[in-house]
């Protein structure tokens, strides 16, 4: 099977080439210095279908334009898989999260068993991290100082004004003098306003980022257990999972999310049925996983690993009632400005689950929108974060 070593791909027959970025090499796809584990397009390409397995379908029409019997891609890569759970067991360490090696084929990694990403937690740990508070804090000050300054020059100058002794031209001096004497010290704090503003810009923009790292982790995580999933079906078919060691059934629980009994159990079925497991998901994340008879359909076993799930719809009520209680907990003391604010985080908590109408006309009925009015955010951008999160 193919490994990458030290910045080159060792094929099967030993021979080490230089790989090029989104090739294939032994049914594994190339990407920035990882391969990918057998038929799987490599979780981190840019094409459509990363994390998941090429279809059959797709394999077919290659067996056609290289001139291979119908079903040769998937016999060899069938093999391919067995020889992944046979290095990985042979060394010693079982199938671990570690994804694609030099030491042999690997289940692939992701499969933390977070359920979901709280995006207002997680937030408001960068926020409070990030030194916002005292930035803002600086600001809100220098800009009461500069408000006070402007009041006490007004004050000398009326003062002056309604000093009947001097003549004209003393008043105009005495004026002028104040002024002068204003717009040297604003000039001072303007720029450090302007300091502390570009601080914050920065800070705002690397939450920013660091937050749609976190989205793009979760993301890659659900995909890689989809693809852990289906691979265990490929193994579990395949018979490769009837010598599997404890320690591989611990890894393989960790990896696809499957309860060990529950894993157990669909290895001990197999011998006497092709099986398939399937993953079910109801509204509010609770996940059930059956074994179903290939050839007949029949469900063999069905197993409730409770509320694993992120869950994807829920009644009207329900999603409302959440927005609220969800509205009514931030505060714009804790939220940085910019787009990582109090409704755009709420734009994209619920773009999957609310049309973004919805979404304005849930915020402004929430104590949030009754004390805050209508979002001052552009409404271009928050389409935009609407969009980006809506399919997640």
């Amino acid at each position: 099977m193919a490994t990458v070593v030290g910045g080159q791909v060792k094929k099967n027959d030993g021979t080490l080439i230089t790989p090029q970025e989104g090739g294939w090499y032994d049914g594994r796809q190339y990407i920035k210095g990882t391969l990918s584990d057998p038929g799987v397009i490599n979780p981190q390409s840019p094409q459509p279908g990363a994390g998941q397995l090429v279809s059959k379908e797709v394999n077919l029409q290659s067996d056609a334009a290289q001139g291979n019997k119908p079903g040769d891609i998937e016999i060899y890569l069938a093999s391919q898989r067995k020889a992944a759970l046979a290095g990985a067991s042979a060394g010693g360490s079982g199938m671990t999260a570690g994804g694609s090696t030099a030491g042999g084929g690997t289940l692939g990694t992701g499969a933390t068993g977070k359920a979901g990403v709280n995006l207002m937690e997680e937030q408001q740990k960068l926020y409070d991290a990030s030194g916002m508070t005292d930035i803002n804090q600086k600001i809100k000050d220098l800009e009461a100082s500069v408000d006070m300054k402007k009041k006490e020059a007004d004050k000398r100058v009326a003062e002056v004004n309604e000093n009947p002794f001097l003549s004209d031209a003393s008043r105009v001096g005495a004026i002028a003098k104040i002024n002068a004497g204003l717009n040297d010290s604003l000039t001072s704090d303007q720029a450090n306003l302007t300091n502390l503003q570009g601080q914050a810009t920065a800070k705002t923009a690397e939450i920013n980022q660091k937050l749609g790292i976190i989205t793009q982790q979760f993301d890659m995580d659900k995909a890689t257990r989809a693809e852990n999933l289906a691979l265990f079906n490929s193994l579990l078919g395949s018979g490769a999972l009837q010598s599997a060691t404890p320690q591989d059934l611990s890894n393989l629980s960790i990896q696809t999310g499957l309860p060990i009994s529950f894993i157990q159990s669909a290895i001990g079925k197999a011998n006497a049925a092709d099986v398939q497991i399937e993953k079910t998901e109801d509204s509010n994340g609770n996940v059930t996983f059956v074994t179903l008879d290939k050839k007949t359909g029949k469900i063999l076993s069905q197993e409730g690993a409770g509320k694993i799930g992120k869950g994807t719809t829920g009644t009207a009520g329900s999603i409302t009632q959440q927005f609220a209680n969800d509205a009514a907990t931030v505060t714009s003391q804790t939220t940085p400005s910019g787009w990582v604010g109090q409704f755009p985080l709420l734009v994209a908590k619920y773009a999957p689950y609310m049309t973004l109408e919805e979404i304005y006309s849930n915020y402004l009925k929430s104590p949030l929108g009754q004390q805050y009015g209508t979002p001052k955010e552009d409404p271009v951008e928050i389409k935009e974060i609407y969009d980006q999160y809506r399919g997640y």
